[in-house]
């Protein structure tokens, strides 16, 4: 992991902070660094506080994955429900787990 995972406190303060998976990253900046830079949830900035390494074996066949604070996407996309769901974690370690209920 580089950087970090949001905390509880993100998740309460409805910080604008995602985590990318690392194939992701390299997409999206592939010059160069990630962690701080820019990107977009809807039309809503957030910044890039963390890089995980990609799930591999797991039951979802997903390239690319960021991870942000449920109530960030939230008011990202102005709603209070959201449709689907595939997993969600408090923090780093609980990722593995979560994205296998998912």
């Amino acid at each position: 992991m580089e950087g970090k995972f949001f905390t509880e406190g993100d998740v309460q303060n409805r910080r604008r902070v995602v985590v990318l998976e690392k194939e992701l990253a390299e997409n999206l900046f592939p010059k160069g660094e990630a962690l701080g830079k820019q990107v977009f949830v809807g039309d809503t900035p957030a910044v890039v506080i963390g890089i995980v390494e990609g799930q591999s074996g797991s039951l979802m066949t997903v390239e690319r994955i960021a991870y942000a604070p449920i109530t960030f996407v939230q008011d990202a996309l102005q709603r209070r429900v959201i449709d689907a769901l595939a997993g969600a974690a408090v923090d780093e370690p609980a990722v593995p787990q979560a994205i296998a209920d998912s």
